[in-house]
This record gives C-alpha cells, structure tokens and sequence, in this order.
C-alpha cells in the first residue's frame, strides 16, 4: 500500500512516499523550500491528482501537486497577512483559509479548479485572526438524525 508522509521543517516542505512505516522502507523522498514557515498543510483526495493545500506565515495560500519526482506549485493567492489554517472542502472543489486578522477578510474561501485555477469566492471579516477552520461532512442541514425511543 502507498502511503504519504509529510514533515515540516522552517520552510521545507519534505513529503516522503513509503509502502509501509517499518524502518528502512522509505522511498522516493521529495521537497520543496517555500521560503516561508508553514502553518497548516491539507491534503486533497482529487482523482489522478496528489494535491495538498499550504498556508504560510508570508500571507499566501499554495495548491502543491506532488508527484514521485518532485512538488510544485500548480496555484497560489496572496492573502497579506500570515495564513494560519487551510482546509480542502470534501466535495474537493474548495479551499477554506484562516488567516491573521487583516481586512477585507480572515477567512477566506477559495474554489480550485485542478489542474491549476486558485479563485476566490469570498472574504468574511471577524475583526480577529482566524486560526482554525472546518468544514460540515457532505450532508442536507435540513435534515435531523431521529432517535429510536
């Protein structure tokens, strides 16, 4: 079974593809300097793709595709200040961001389009920095689980 590492180090990205996590198995190791500290990494499932989502202290938002020869970055969006937090959508199509408080917006949403489309949807304002975000699992939110009495 493939398996995908991640291990953040200042500015370095270094993802590392292993068949297993006994010692001495891994394989193919990659990176790439982003030359800014990380604060949050994502990975998407997207079909035929590996992408991950980075947000970095330098105020931007990177889409990364990883392949077993390298990572390179397919979009990015400046988003000013530090962006602390970034989350994939399960539906794959967006991208939310939890960034330092800065106006218009510290949260913003993005959508991605693979290959290479970042684009913003919206920008919501706290007054604060937004330092976690979560999206609600793909279900109506008209709709109640009943209990069983």
């Amino acid at each position: 079974m493939f398996k995908r590492a991640i291990i953040l180090s200042a500015a370095v990205l270094a993802l590392l593809a292993h068949s297993a996590f006994a010692a001495g198995s891994i394989t193919n190791p990659v990176s790439v300097n982003l030359g800014s500290p990380i604060n949050s990494v994502d990975w998407a499932g997207i079909p035929n793709y590996s992408n991950l989502v980075v947000g970095t202290d330098d105020g931007y938002v990177r889409v990364l595709l990883f392949t077993s020869t390298g990572v390179n970055a397919v979009a990015s969006a400046d988003v000013t200040n530090a962006c602390n937090t970034t989350r994939w959508h399960p539906s794959l199509n967006f991208i939310a961001a939890g960034v330092e408080g800065v106006s218009p917006g510290s949260l913003r949403l993005y959508q991605f389009t693979a290959p290479t489309t970042l684009s913003s949807v919206t920008n919501l304002w706290f007054g604060k920095a937004v330092r976690a975000v979560s999206w609600r699992p793909n279900r109506s939110p008209w709709t109640r689980r009943r209990r069983s009495t």
